[in-house]
């Protein structure tokens, strides 16, 4: 799954905030619990401890399928999984004495279990085992439906692995320490980030599906697949990324609010990508509808516009996605506009005046092409400026006078 793989990007974030970390306690006095030695070493432990466990799940992993391929197939076409049995032993033993060593000081001191070093271990880890739950769920429902070619008895085997991993860091991640839970608020956003990513692409698939069967049925005309294979292929990654984004997104991170976080990804995420989809899909629509007006004859109609279908998708989920997470902001009704509305309406202004600035730009492209001198037998390009200047200073003017009187 192409978007629960982006999570792995944000992986980053945690180291650098974890050296930003040591370098402030580093300069501080404190000697106790902000010594830099001991983070540090700290963080040294845990990353051998995430080692330890990754070798135990690839190599029961692995083990596992090895004995569920041998039992279908039999002994004699089946390797010997070595690698698997010394993973197992090796990182095994290594994980026992590390998880006691953590075990025994956690018990010792409650409190280091809110320590930076634990706590990117803890997010790094849930991420890492929710990507391979999640490729696994994805994969046996493909299997399920009918829309994948592996074998489910394999999918089930590295659910059951990396899903119990996600599962006990999960728990890990919800133990209060100073009345705050050990997960970092990072993870939350993180994943509920590429969820909806992942869901507004395969609602806006299964939205494409239907339009696209009102358009064969009104013109006749298809040059796609049918649309049950359609529905089959965006099923598994609709119902995964659904479920995280209820779990992460719902149950989690929209009750954050007030925080940085939550307004950086309900303004960024929601608003701005929101908006910035629609009024792109829109000076498209424009622009293809105007070019049409110089192509009549070409190609016929029903041809040149089966964009139609996909195009209304991308605006009905565009618009769906702004209009949910500017719901999101406090109600203006009541109470005077603080920072949080007047950042919502500045970053649609922007999105106005990008699309003015483009047409702009357009315009005076077109205008000094025809005042410079062009070689023997070269054409000006003249229509650009109506194909696609017109579309851009229309729309962003529109939208940038929309919420500049709102700023004002």
């Amino acid at each position: 799954m192409v978007f629960f793989g982006i999570l792995t990007s944000l992986f980053p974030l945690f180291v650098i905030a974890g050296v930003v970390m040591l370098v402030r306690r580093s300069r501080s006095g404190s000697s106790v619990s902000g010594d830099a030695s001991v983070s540090l070493r700290r963080l040294l432990e845990y990353c051998f401890l995430a080692v330890a466990l990754g070798l135990v799940a690839s190599g029961l992993d692995s083990l596992l399928s090895a004995a569920v391929e041998a039992a279908l197939e039999g002994t004699d076409d089946v390797d010997t999984p070595s690698w698997a049995i010394t993973s197992l032993l090796v990182g095994g033993i290594a994980l026992w004495f590390l998880v006691r060593n953590v075990r025994r000081r956690f018990e010792e001191s409650p409190d280091e279990q809110g320590a930076l070093g634990w706590v990117l271990y803890q997010g790094i880890l849930e991420l890492v085992a929710l990507i391979g739950f999640a490729i696994a769920v994805n994969d046996l429902l493909d299997g399920i439906i009918g829309a994948g070619d592996v074998e489910p008895q394999q999918n089930l085997v590295h659910l059951a692995v990396w899903g119990a991993v996600w599962v006990v860091h999960v728990r890990l991640g919800d133990r209060i320490v100073g009345g705050e839970p050990v997960r970092s608020t990072l993870v939350p956003f993180a994943v509920s980030i590429n969820a909806l990513g992942a869901l507004v692409a395969s609602v806006g698939g299964l939205i494409a599906l239907c339009f696209m069967a009102v358009y064969e049925g009104i013109t006749g005309y298809s040059s796609w697949g049918g649309t049950v294979d359609g529905i089959r292929d965006v099923a598994s990654v609709l119902i995964v990324s659904a479920a995280l984004w209820w779990w992460y997104w719902l149950r989690q991170a929209v009750h954050d609010r007030g925080s940085m976080l939550h307004h950086a990804y309900t303004l960024f995420v929601g608003v701005l990508g929101g908006l910035g989809a629609l009024v792109g899909v829109s000076v498209m629509f424009l622009a293809t509808l105007i070019n049409w007006g110089f192509e009549i004859g070409e190609d016929p109609a029903v041809e040149y516009f089966e964009f139609l279908p996909a195009a209304a998708a991308v605006a009905v989920v565009a618009t769906l996605v702004w209009r949910y997470h500017r719901e999101l902001l406090p109600p203006v009704e009541g109470r005077p506009r603080n920072d949080v509305d007047r950042a919502a309406d500045h970053l649609a202004a922007f999105v106005g005046i990008c699309a003015l600035l483009a047409g702009v730009f357009v315009v005076l492209f077109v205008a000094f092409h025809h005042l410079t001198p062009v070689p023997p037998g070269a054409e000006r390009e003249t229509t650009m400026v109506i194909i696609v200047g017109l579309p851009l200073l229309v729309v962003g003017v529109l939208v940038w006078r929309r919420f500049w009187q709102a700023i004002q």
